[in-house]
């Protein structure tokens, strides 16, 4: 249930900053976090540590919580300019 909450929270923030001209930094952060976290960390909880399928969700949630707070940070820089 608190993916409801996290998801549209972390997909909301890209089309703010595409609309306002900062589509470059929206597509770096989605790309990189996406190999990082759901590739990655995938890869890692399933073939290194063994887990079972349900890890991929978790990192699937890692990366929105990333993208959270990179697309927050970055909103806060904006409204200071």
């Amino acid at each position: 249930s608190i993916a409801m909450i996290i998801w549209p929270i972390a997909f909301l923030y890209p089309n703010y900053f595409r609309a306002s001209g900062h589509a470059g930094f929206t597509m770096a952060v989605s790309v990189l976090s996406m190999w990082i976290f759901r590739v990655g960390l995938a890869n890692v909880f399933v073939c290194g540590l063994h887990k079972n399928v349900l890890w991929i969700w978790y990192a699937m949630f890692i990366d929105w919580v990333f993208r959270i707070l990179l697309f927050w940070w970055k909103d806060r820089q904006i409204r200071q300019e």
